[in-house]
């Protein structure tokens, strides 16, 4: 009987050691998941504000009468919203309480306020680049 009631707790110990072992790798893990969100979401900021300011470089390089249509996602990574600004020679997503840039090679920008999931046409038009 004695052998019994051993095996018993010792069950009961090793349950509870296992128990533990998992709760701290489940902890591990949605950190990680976290990050990784977190990541995605710099990443995708950061392809749309590079893209736009490809986008306007090519034009502002292309000279007088290039014109290139573009189209704001709606959103970033799961469906995270963003602002974007221009100023001077800086493309700027907002989002999350944090900011991805991308560089211009020109100042000489006149932008209506951009929206994301909306369509723009961006013009050079004698060496100023308008986005409309």
């Amino acid at each position: 009987m004695k052998n019994k009631g051993q095996s018993a707790t010792e069950l009961m110990i090793l349950i509870g050691v296992l128990l533990i072992v998992c709760v701290a790798v489940l902890s591990q893990s949605l950190g990680r998941e976290s990050i990784t969100l977190n990541y995605r979401q710099e990443l995708s900021a950061k392809d749309i504000a590079s893209s736009l300011a490809f986008s306007i470089n090519q034009i502002a390089l292309s000279g007088s009468n290039s014109a290139k249509d573009i189209f704001l996602p709606s959103s970033i990574t799961d469906n995270t919203p963003y602002t974007i600004s221009i100023s001077k020679n800086i493309v700027s997503i907002t989002y999350s309480n944090r900011q991805a840039q991308s560089s211009l090679i020109t100042s000489n920008i006149t932008s209506v306020p951009l929206a994301s999931g909306n369509k723009y046409t961006i013009k050079n038009i004698n060496g100023m680049v308008q986005i409309a």
